[in-house]
């Protein structure tokens, strides 16, 4: 385990140098080392992708599974598409 750690810090380190080099220092309009932009968006579409995918399987986990769990819950029982539904 101290050798996870160790590579994990190493890891996080190099980045962090790699930030401040590119944004930090007298020649601002050289090119960087590494792409922040992409970086983010892809960072940002990977948090939003992995956000819904466990919202949906939170609704499906504490969804009701059958007619007397959803009647329990207030909802109405949907017979055709074997779902629960909120009342209207």
């Amino acid at each position: 385990m101290p050798y996870l750690s160790g590579v994990l810090t190493g890891i996080v380190l190099t980045i962090l140098v790699v930030f401040l080099i590119d944004n930090i220092g007298p020649e601002s309009d050289t090119r960087d080392i590494v792409n922040w932009d992409y970086v983010g968006s892809a960072l940002g579409s990977s948090v939003e992708k992995v956000g819904s995918e466990v919202r949906q399987e939170v609704h499906e986990a504490t969804a009701p599974g059958d007619k007397v769990d959803c009647e329990k819950a207030g909802r109405i029982w949907d017979n055709a598409g074997k779902t629960c539904v909120e009342k209207q």
